[in-house]
């Protein structure tokens, strides 16, 4: 028999997964080690990928394909994702170009924000927002 706290638990992952699947830009939620653990239609819209492709990737493996505005390489150290993993700090807004599978480069503005253990205040994992500027 299911209880009120599982039902009301159920109802708010599924109303998080709404929400996300409902924000008209990009959302992918990585672990504390870079590893990518889950994304909304939006973000693998813009990245060109599919579900299971971005979910099995860390996002050092991203860095032979974003560059910077000025079209220099943009590496895995200049994501605000990485920045926030490693600072605990929310990131300013960055735009960086990531050349998708087709040859594309998708333009967007990365935002990105630590997740923190309430009980011990270490970064668990961040969350990065991207909106597509490409055109």
């Amino acid at each position: 028999m299911v209880d009120s706290k599982d039902r009301e638990l159920e109802s708010a992952l599924e109303l998080n997964r709404r929400i996300l699947e409902a924000m008209p830009g990009g959302v992918v939620h990585v672990r504390a080690d870079g590893s990518i653990a889950t994304a909304n239609t939006e973000a693998l819209r813009v990245l060109g990928l599919a579900y299971d492709e971005l979910t099995q990737r860390y996002t050092v493996d991203f860095e032979t394909q974003t560059i910077h505005e000025d079209g220099s390489p943009c590496s895995n150290e200049h994501y605000p994702v990485t920045q926030a993993l490693l600072t605990g700090k929310t990131q300013a807004p960055h735009t960086i170009g990531v050349r998708r599978p087709d040859g594309e480069i998708s333009w967007a503005v990365f935002r990105a924000v630590p997740v923190l253990d309430t009980a011990t205040g270490a970064v668990t994992s961040a969350v990065v927002t991207f909106i597509d500027i490409s055109e």
